[in-house]
């Protein structure tokens, strides 16, 4: 396994059907070294939590736009 993508989504809680995405991130790797990458912050339908914002560094206002 020498080439592969690390996937990493954050969410305004843990429920599927009651939480929205906040952020994506990827990784892609190859031969053990990242070549690229991606990031985006999405705005939520609710506000996020001060709990969530703990946990992953996202505010309200980062996803304001």
């Amino acid at each position: 396994m020498n080439t592969y993508v690390v996937l990493d989504i954050e969410t305004t809680g843990a429920h599927p059907l009651n939480s929205s995405i906040i952020e994506i991130g990827a990784v892609y790797i190859e031969e053990g070294k990242e070549k690229k990458h991606f990031n985006k912050l999405i705005k939520p339908k609710e506000e996020i939590s001060p709990y969530i914002t703990s946990i992953t560094g996202i505010t309200n206002e980062m996803v304001e736009d």
